[in-house]
């Protein structure tokens, strides 16, 4: 059990480095992606946790709905629970820390 947990934490950390570095680049975004993108730099004041964790809000309001109305969680797993309240300070970390030299487009103009 150790081990698959390690290895949830380890697939979280790869994720959002990921998502940090194609945020950064900007090429092609899931729209998921690019919602917390441009709420981070359009009403958050670049700031990726706070984005994250709005954006993240959605899907959690929808689990608490269908909790309401079937009274069990049964998709809802160590993974996504780790998601929901790390993905935000580890892309955060990820934008300081792996290739710092990459930076947002809404840092370089702000006509989007």
């Amino acid at each position: 059990m150790f081990w698959r947990f390690f290895e949830v934490i380890i697939g979280v950390l790869l994720i959002c480095i990921a998502i940090s570095l194609y945020q950064r680049t900007n090429i092609i975004m899931h729209p998921n992606d690019d919602m917390s993108n441009l709420m981070r730099f359009k009403l958050f004041q670049g700031s990726a946790v706070v984005s994250q964790l709005v954006d993240m809000a959605i899907p959690a309001v929808f689990v608490l709905i269908c909790f309401m109305f079937t009274h069990s969680v049964s998709a809802l797993g160590v993974g996504t629970i780790i998601s929901l309240f790390c993905n935000a300070f580890l892309i955060k970390y990820a934008d300081k820390y792996v290739f710092p030299s990459l930076v947002h487009n809404f840092n370089k103009s702000d006509n989007m």
